[in-house]
């Protein structure tokens, strides 16, 4: 298992640098749209780095999609808990590494006190939770289905992911993005590795990036029942240490 944990690990770590170096840079350019660059960017980046991890570790790269897939019984409840420890540490890492840099407190700001600016907590929880459920019936649905997942392929199941990242990102920067709120965060380990390194007004708003999220997996969990389970992929391994 180790050697999945590391690739969670290390794959967190990038596509957040990643994702953080891409919203920075589209939003500091004066010659394009941020609410049309950044979903490109995103549907990129998760694209290349679904492609490379999800052969290694199942690419979850985001405790959502790790809590959903230990629901799922796609991997075991052990493995998803331990991967949701190995994206938090990544999330963390890229936290360190982006402190000295612009970068809007890793957008994990809902109400900016200072400018009196943003949402109330009930409309971001939300938009959180929305965001997180649209990616899990837009994607996980195809992804945890053997045989629609082997018709399109590696390439197709990143392609759909990173697909349904894209437009949550789309829809979270058109209706809600504004100064104070960037729209969902749609990573709870990113915002929670924020306030650690951060602290200040992200740790009000922190359990909402976690609770819109982990909702939205039970929720989920709970309407996929009614599709044929004979076709879900389930996990033959057996609960064991994280190392």
């Amino acid at each position: 298992m180790w050697k999945a944990l590391a690739t969670e690990l290390v794959g967190s770590t990038l596509i957040l640098l990643s994702l953080a170096t891409a919203a920075v840079g589209c939003s500091e350019a004066q010659h394009s749209d941020p609410k049309l660059t950044i979903p490109l960017f995103v549907f990129v980046i998760a694209f290349l780095f679904l492609y490379v991890t999800i052969p290694i570790s199942g690419g979850f790269l985001n405790p959502t999609f790790a809590t959903i897939a230990a629901l799922k019984g796609v991997v075991t409840i052990t493995r998803g808990l331990c991967c949701v420890v190995a994206e938090c540490l990544g999330a963390l890492l890229t936290s360190v590494l982006l402190r000295a840099q612009k970068y809007s407190l890793a957008g994990c700001v809902i109400n900016d006190a200072v400018s009196n600016s943003g949402v109330g907590q009930g409309t971001a929880l939300v938009v959180e939770f929305t965001s997180a459920f649209l990616v899990l019936f837009t994607a996980v649905t195809v992804a945890f289905d053997r045989v629609r997942a082997k018709e399109i392929g590696l390439a197709g199941v990143a392609a759909l992911i990173a697909t349904a990242y894209a437009l949550a990102s789309f829809v979270g920067i058109t209706v809600t993005g504004r100064a104070g709120y960037g729209g969902a965060g749609l990573n709870p380990a990113r915002c929670m590795a924020a306030a650690v390194v951060y602290g200040g007004p992200l740790w009000d708003g922190l359990w909402v990036f976690w609770v819109g999220p982990m909702l939205a997996c039970f929720v989920y969990w709970a309407f996929s029942l009614t599709f044929a389970q004979e076709r879900m992929v389930v996990t033959k391994e057996v609960e064991e240490p994280c190392v």
